[in-house]
């Protein structure tokens, strides 16, 4: 899902939780991200509010204007838009599951480029998924780009071995991730080559390929242990978070 961190306004949702300044916070499993703040290298602060039917998410709403609506089949996630701030549609993503729930097909469209990629997934019964990478315009996308493997612990992804960006392996903190109680989120936390810690919260990204490198979250956490800050560095670049919760 790192095509969609593209979208400086709508990237807090992928990577954060909620903080609560509640006095009577919600139950552990019932709690979800209302509000974050997200600040990359230094640059303008950028609020994001989400609003849920029960625990499906409905909208993420940026500061700057931007925004995402999310579409469910039963409590299946299969349709994600992306707005700009003058309520033109630039991206969209479509998921496509078996008859067992599973993912099995992935798109992700830049309409305004006129391109698509699209993964296409086997889960396999050592625990593993197969990947086949196609790209192609906005309506076909045929074209080999790669393969890879999904690997994972405890239903967090552990590693990603791909044939033409080399290797990610993931280390998890014991927390509660942001995405713990959000409906459908489960299912999608492997897409794109970039796993979101649906289960527990990401601590160290490690690259084996070119360039080679090691990405390490620093979290704090609240009272019902789910991140209350971010703080991650790039390179040069600093990037930070804060979480809100109902």
């Amino acid at each position: 899902m790192k095509k969609i961190l593209l979208l400086t306004a709508l990237s807090s949702l992928l990577l954060a939780s909620c903080s609560s300044s509640d006095s009577s916070p919600a139950a552990e499993n019932d709690v979800l991200m209302t509000k974050t703040i997200a600040t990359y290298d230094s640059g303008t602060p950028v609020t994001t509010t989400f609003t849920y039917d029960g625990k499906k998410i409905k909208e993420g709403m940026a500061s700057n204007g931007y925004y995402q609506k999310f579409y469910y089949t039963g409590d299946l996630l299969t349709k994600v838009e992306y707005y700009d701030d003058s309520d033109v549609k630039i991206y969209e993503e479509t998921y496509v599951y078996n008859s067992n729930n599973q993912l099995i097909n992935y798109a992700w469209i830049e309409i305004t480029n006129d391109y698509g990629s699209r993964e296409l997934y086997t889960h396999n019964s050592n625990g593993t998924i197969s990947v086949t990478k196609l790209y192609g315009d906005a309506d076909v996308q045929s074209i080999f780009s790669g393969t890879g493997t999904i690997s994972f612990v405890n239903g967090d992804v552990s590693m990603i071995d791909s044939s033409s960006d080399g290797m990610y392996m993931y280390s998890y903190d014991t927390k509660n991730s942001p995405f713990k109680n959000v409906t459908g989120v489960d299912k999608i936390n492997f897409v794109d080559g970039d796993p979101l810690g649906v289960f527990h919260n990401i601590v160290t990204e490690t690259h084996e390929g070119f360039p080679s490198a090691t990405i390490t979250y620093a979290y704090t956490y609240n009272g019902q242990n789910f991140p209350a800050t971010k703080d991650w560095n790039e390179g040069s670049h600093s990037n930070s978070v804060q979480y809100f919760y109902n």
